[in-house]
């Protein structure tokens, strides 16, 4: 029972001490503002996910939230980025996945998507390959890499 406790402090801790990586929000805010369509696909409960859209106050910026609640299989397969593509009605060839795991490297190849990887702190040691762009923080992202990437892949 001490442990539990003491392990649910630390969980608060680490949630409280959590802030957006620098750039998300203002790539959110320029994709939004250029009309183009978001989405989330995660293999975490939804609960999990709107807890954190909610905490950093991206609420209502992302058109669908695709989570494992919605599908048979979570990342490395390609389910939640296909059910995503299908719910915003887009092709594969107009989408850019955001990735910062090997899983979800994988599965965005799977679906046959473009993906861009930013590695995690926990991530960024591992020999993650198969991604079509690589950068370090969302901070070296623009909208124009991103175009040039999908005009890339046509």
């Amino acid at each position: 029972d001490e442990f539990e406790k003491m392990y649910e402090i630390e969980k608060q801790r680490e949630y409280e001490a959590m802030v957006v990586l620098p750039g998300v929000r203002e790539m959110i805010l320029q994709a939004r503002q250029a009309g183009l369509k978001l989405a989330i696909a995660s293999s975490s409960p939804s609960s999990w996910v709107t807890g954190y859209l909610h905490k950093f106050g991206l609420e209502g910026l992302f058109d669908e939230i695709i989570t494992c609640e919605l599908v048979k299989n979570v990342k490395p397969e390609p389910d939640l980025f296909l059910l995503a593509q299908q719910k915003i009605g887009l092709n594969k060839d107009e989408l850019v996945i955001f990735e910062d795991s090997f899983n979800g490297v994988i599965a965005a190849n799977r679906a046959g998507m473009q993906v861009v990887l930013i590695p995690n702190p926990v991530t960024v040691h591992l020999n993650i390959t198969g991604e079509s762009l690589r950068v370090a923080s969302m901070e070296d992202l623009t909208l124009g890499k991103l175009e040039a990437l999908l005009a890339g892949s046509n």
